[in-house]
C-alpha cells in the first residue's frame, strides 16, 4: 500500500471511531465540517423582509415552525378579541415565574417565555414573532441584550423616545421592530445606555394587532 493511501485509511479509521464515541453529535464526511445542533426554539437570522432562519411570514405553517424550533414548552390558543385576531401561540424558552425577559402578551393566561411564534388560526400561517434570545440576530448583526450604543452604530439609526422606544424597518409585506430597554431619555428625545430588549416581526397584510403601541 502506498504512503498516501496508508494515510488515507488512517483518516478513514480515525474518524469511524470518533463517530462511535460521539454518535449523539454526529458525524460529516471525512474533512467536512459537523452539522451543529439544533437548538430548541430556534436561532439564526431574522430579516426585515419576513425571514426566521428557513421560515416565512405569511407562508409558514404552524408544523413547519415546529420543524424549525422543536417541540413548545408552552402553548396558548386565543379567539379574535377586539381589535385582536384569533391565533395560536407557541412558546419557547419559558418559565414558570415571570422574569426579566419574558415577553408580555395581552392576556393573563399568557405562559412566560422569551420566544413565540404567532400563528393566525384563520389562515394557519405564521403572522407574528417575538423574540428575546440573543440566539436571533437580524441582518445588521443586531441582537436582544446588545447595547444601545453598538446597535445604533450598526444600524446606522438613533433610538428615540417615541409611542415605544423602538426602532422601526418597514418593507412592503412586513415590518421589524428593534425594541429597546433600560436607557435614559435626554431632552432632546435620544435614549442613551440600556440594551436591544427583543427583535419583533409581523406580517403588515395579516397582523393580529398584537404588541402594538
Amino acid at each position: 500500500m502506498s504512503e498516501t493511501m496508508r494515510g488515507f485509511a488512517m483518516k478513514l479509521f480515525a474518524v469511524a471511531g470518533a463517530c462511535a464515541v460521539a454518535a449523539s453529535i454526529g458525524c460529516g464526511s471525512v474533512g467536512g465540517a459537523t452539522p451543529p445542533a439544533t437548538v430548541r426554539g430556534g436561532s439564526g437570522l431574522v430579516t426585515s423582509y419576513g425571514r426566521i432562519g428557513p421560515l416565512k411570514i405569511d407562508t409558514s405553517s404552524r408544523a413547519q415552525v415546529i420543524t424549525f424550533a422543536g417541540r413548545p414548552a408552552a402553548e396558548l390558543r386565543r379567539p379574535k378579541s377586539g381589535f385582536t385576531g384569533s391565533y395560536d401561540a407557541l412558546g419557547y424558552s419559558c418559565s414558570k415565574r415571570k422574569v426579566d425577559g419574558d415577553v408580555s402578551l395581552p392576556t393573563k393566561a399568557a405562559p412566560n417565555c422569551r420566544t413565540f411564534f404567532f400563528i393566525n388560526r384563520e389562515t394557519g400561517k405564521l403572522a407574528t414573532f417575538i423574540t428575546t434570545v440573543s440566539a436571533y440576530h437580524e441582518e445588521h448583526g443586531v441582537r436582544p441584550e446588545m447595547a444601545t450604543a453598538t446597535a445604533e452604530r450598526r444600524l446606522h439609526r438613533r433610538v428615540v423616545e417615541g409611542c415605544a422606544t423602538d426602532i422601526y424597518i418597514y418593507r412592503r409585506a412586513t415590518r421589524l421592530t428593534i425594541e429597546f430597554a433600560h436607557g435614559r431619555t435626554q431632552a432632546s428625545g435620544h435614549v442613551v445606555g440600556g440594551r436591544v430588549s427583543a427583535l419583533l416581526l409581523r406580517s403588515r397584510r395579516d397582523d393580529l394587532g398584537l404588541f402594538d403601541c
